[in-house]
């Protein structure tokens, strides 16, 4: 066999519905392969146990073989990487003498280099100075990668630092705008109250101008009921001085007929003047009650030259003098 393939590793992502993973280089047996999951998220990983996680299909065959997994499919969280890891032995004895068979000298050689190509794929992931460079100790070198980690570690310590400080910030925007929609909701408040000022200004206002008018209506109610009293008082008295030509004239009756006639005609004027008076107090009264909320409906002189007077649904029948010079409302 000639060994022209360098590839000694292959990797493939998981799909979740294949478990046959080809490889295109030879292994003499199955121990010759390392297959190993690893997890993409976290980049752990798990070397797989031959026959309890896996079968190897194509040991000796020159184009390669296959792995079939037995643990189920490999999903897409997962990565399978297949490795042809050989022995650091040289298993073929060379008897002086004997013969030297071509392909077991052959098979020795190609084991030589497949073993070359594993440690090469093993050196190609190691850290490398440069070819001018000091050859690097292994003390070195672990020095260099602790200050790598510390460096990482101060990377993801700013790292951390920056995102507190962005927490911070965006908490502190929280606590702006919070206090920017108190100040909004207190402004709010202020308005309403302002509005509740002016509102109860102008109730109070409103309640002045009732105050006052019904102090006008019970001025005038006043000035009403006092001029209805006078007008009263003048009618009586009237009445009274009718009532005592009214005797008068009745007791000289007989005597002067055309006397009488002529008293008549002036009780008669009287009665009108009377009915005069009474409709203007009747008037006033009435301006009074309707301020007061009392009710005297109105005053007439029928033709006999009595007075008649509406008080609350009550009709006056009859006005007169009684023997103590008081006058007298019937009804």
């Amino acid at each position: 066999m000639v060994v022209s393939n360098t590839t000694s590793k292959v990797t493939y992502t998981g799909n979740g519905s294949t478990d046959t993973y080809a490889f295109a280089f030879k292994i003499f047996k199955d121990l010759d392969l390392v297959v190993t999951k690893v997890t993409i998220a976290t980049g752990d990983e798990e070397i797989l146990a031959l026959g309890t996680d896996y079968t190897v299909l194509g040991a000796g065959d020159d184009d390669g073989g296959s792995v079939v997994l037995t643990a189920g499919n490999l999903t897409s969280s997962y990565r399978l990487v297949i490795q042809r890891i050989l022995a650091l032995t040289q298993d073929v004895d060379y008897t002086p003498s004997d013969k030297f068979p071509a392909e077991t000298h052959e098979e020795a050689l190609d084991r030589s280099i497949m073993i070359s190509q594993q440690l090469k794929e093993q050196v190609d992931r190691c850290v490398q100075s440069s070819v001018g460079g000091e050859v690097i100790t292994s003390e070195e070198l672990i020095e260099l990668i602790d200050d790598a980690a510390d460096s990482s570690a101060a990377s993801q310590a700013a790292q951390a630092a920056a995102e507190h400080a962005q927490s911070d910030a965006e908490a502190a925007q929280a606590a702006a705008e919070h206090a920017q929609a108190d100040a909004e909701a207190a402004q709010a408040a202020a308005v309403v109250a302002q509005n509740s000022a002016i509102a109860s200004r102008d109730t109070a206002s409103a309640q002045a101008v009732i105050a006052t008018a019904q102090a006008g209506l019970a001025a005038t109610a006043r000035i009403g009921a006092e001029a209805a009293q006078d007008a009263a008082e003048h009618a009586q008295g009237d009445a009274e001085a009718a009532q005592a030509a009214a005797e008068h004239a009745q007791s000289d009756a007989e005597a002067a007929q055309a006397a009488a006639e002529d008293n008549a005609t002036v009780a008669s004027g009287s009665a009108a003047s009377v009915t005069s008076m009474y409709a203007a107090v009747s008037a006033a009264q009435a301006q009074a009650n309707a301020l007061l909320g009392l009710g005297i409906g109105g005053s007439s002189i029928d033709g006999n030259g009595n007075l008649i007077m509406t008080y609350n649904a009550a009709t006056v029948t009859s006005i007169e003098i009684n023997a103590g010079g008081e006058l007298v409302i019937n009804y």
